[in-house]
């Protein structure tokens, strides 16, 4: 149509109109037949009820109310409504199920493509081994060899899950290619997170700085195994066996050790923020300097463990065993020692500043120069325990054993001792009683 012809303004003749409105009605067709078909429903019974209020030539509506009309209206209504929901819900559960078994092909497909690889780094390593003395003696070509594992090593666990990774693992450990000792196969910043270990016997094994973050350890037999600078990060080990285990620099933040036997392993420097160390075997273990802040050791065994200088601020050691442990120069602020057993142990110089030992047993403990201000000691047994110089100002000794305590320049300034068995001459030789409430209740 030229401009000539066309309408003024712009406005399309009835006929072209007429074209756009069928070309629309087609499209909406195509993409969602029962809007239309909603639509004209609508407008059929628009254009009915029209009608039936020109032919009564009243749009008052005489002889039918407006609710009869309105129930005309509404029935099919929702009766539309209600079979495109239906037909809108069937649409989506086809959707879920072709999205469903296009999930099912891709693991299908993954899972094929993982046992492939994995297949084929077994062949590749089993060729090393066998035709090209992998473990044979120390030379220039055992070197480049064992790099040539190492990268392919590396490459394959990125590629592998959980359960895989555990076969790589096991089967280098089986081939003596991770064992104790310098291992042929160096797997430092090796990619094992959640690799599944469960229960495996891993005695020995070398994962120097492997990253195990989330890894599966649980049950798994990993006596004098070196994990020294690796990453457990919230790595499963209830249960497991690390007796004699070199774990320094380690980090076991948020991991789970509960009951696992950690008899005489090396923790020097590790980390163990929130680890669950639930009555775990730590005894003999070695933990100075380590971070064990807001950790749960409850009922753990830690009997002469070295904490020298350890971070166990708010950590939870209630009825744990730290006799004859080593806590001097303790961070131990906030920490819960209810009902632990720290007889004999060296606490000099520790910091347990609002520390609950409440029915702690600190029968000879050595508590020279410690910082007890503010601490819960009701009911502690305190007898011929060492507080040479300590600062118990405004802690809680309400029914607390001090007898043969060696209270000598210790601040009791504050303190509540009501109930506690102490005798006036030890009381004498104290710092400062001044505001304490004494045995008998009365205030100083």
């Amino acid at each position: 149509m030229n401009d000539e012809t066309r309408p003024r303004g712009g406005i399309k003749r009835p006929g072209e109109q007429i074209a756009d409105l069928s070309r629309w009605a087609k499209n909406q067709w195509r993409i969602n037949p029962l809007s239309l078909i909603l639509v004209l429903i609508l407008l059929l019974l628009l254009a009915w009820i029209t009608w039936q209020a020109y032919k009564l030539d009243n749009l008052g509506f005489d002889d039918k109310t407006y609710w009869e009309w309105l129930e005309l209206l509404l029935i099919p209504i929702v009766l539309a409504v209600g079979a495109w929901w239906l037909n809108k819900s069937a649409r989506e559960n086809e959707r879920e199920i072709a999205e469903r078994n296009r999930e099912e092909d891709r693991r299908i497909a993954d899972e094929r493509r993982n046992q492939a690889t994995l297949e084929a780094y077994f062949d590749r390593m089993i060729e090393l081994l066998l035709e090209h003395d992998l473990m044979g003696q120390e030379s220039e070509e055992k070197k480049i060899l064992s790099n040539m594992a190492r990268t392919r090593t590396l490459a394959v666990l990125r590629s592998l899950d959980g359960n895989r990774k555990g076969q790589v693992i096991q089967f280098l450990y089986e081939s003596g290619l991770i064992g104790p000792g310098q291992p042929v196969v160096e797997l430092h910043g090796a990619d094992l997170t959640e690799a599944v270990l469960l229960e495996t016997i891993l005695h020995g094994v070398n994962l120097r700085g492997a990253d195990l973050r989330g890894a599966d350890l649980g049950g798994a037999d990993l006596s004098e195994a070196d994990l020294s600078e690796a990453n457990l990060t919230k790595a499963h080990l209830s249960g497991a066996t690390l007796i004699k285990a070199i774990l320094h620099d380690v980090c076991l933040s948020g991991a789970t050790l509960w009951r696992a036997n950690l008899t005489e392993a090396n923790l020097l420097g590790a980390i163990l923020l929130q680890a669950n160390l639930f009555q775990a075997d730590l005894s003999e273990v070695n933990l100075s300097e380590a971070n064990l802040s807001t950790a749960d050791l409850s009922e753990a065994n830690l009997s002469t463990a070295d904490l020298t200088e350890a971070d166990l601020t708010w950590a939870d050691l209630s009825k744990a065993d730290l006799s004859k442990a080593n806590l001097s120069r303790a961070d131990l602020f906030g920490v819960n020692l209810d009902g632990a057993d720290l007889s004999e142990a060296d606490l000099t110089w520790a910091d347990l500043t609002e520390a609950d030992l409440s029915k702690a047993n600190l029968d000879k403990a050595n508590l020279d120069r410690s910082n007890l201000s503010k601490a819960r000691l009701s009911g502690a047994n305190l007898s011929r325990a060492n507080l040479f110089a300590a600062n118990l100002s405004e802690a809680k000794l309400s029914g607390a054993n001090l007898i043969g305590t060696n209270l000598i320049g210790a601040d009791l300034g504050g303190a509540n001792l009501s109930g506690a068995r102490v005798t006036a001459e030890q009381l004498a030789r104290t710092k400062s009683l001044s505001g304490a409430t004494l045995a008998d209740g009365t205030k100083k």
